[in-house]
């Protein structure tokens, strides 16, 4: 990254591009150019951190290949969606109560609550785990 580079110019045939209309391909040209740029970023980023001599860059294609791979899936998971942090929220605070109604077991509530409780983490973590899967 101390080397300046000109902008990465990729251009797909206009044959290709055939069925898209002006603004699909401007907005397609524009997104293949980032990516491009992305992915050249990317790869110069890990050749800074595995290079030991102090002389030219070199870029392979193991290098290009992994900035390939953290370009397209991110360094992070997408943000998760509210109905699975509340299904998540949900679930502790039933866990929580299926604590508290162990300790009563012996008492008539303490079954039933335990009971529903149960049903509710249930619920809760299937909630969650089908939202997650999307």
């Amino acid at each position: 990254m101390g080397w300046r580079r000109t902008p990465v110019a990729v251009t797909p045939s206009t044959q290709q591009l055939g069925h898209l209309n002006d603004a699909a391909r401007a907005k397609f040209e524009a997104s293949v150019q980032k990516f491009a740029s992305d992915l050249l970023d990317e790869a110069e980023r890990l050749e800074a951190g595995t290079s030991t001599a102090g002389g030219a860059p070199e870029i392979t294609s193991s290098i290009v290949d992994d900035a390939n791979l953290l370009v397209r899936r991110a360094y992070r998971r997408p943000p998760r969606s509210m109905v699975a942090t509340c299904a998540q929220i949900w679930t502790g605070a039933a866990l929580i109560v299926v604590g508290v109604a162990t300790n009563h077991l012996d008492k008539g509530w303490g079954q039933i609550v335990f009971a529903i409780s149960v049903a509710a983490a249930m619920i809760g973590t299937l909630v969650f785990l089908l939202k997650e899967a999307r």
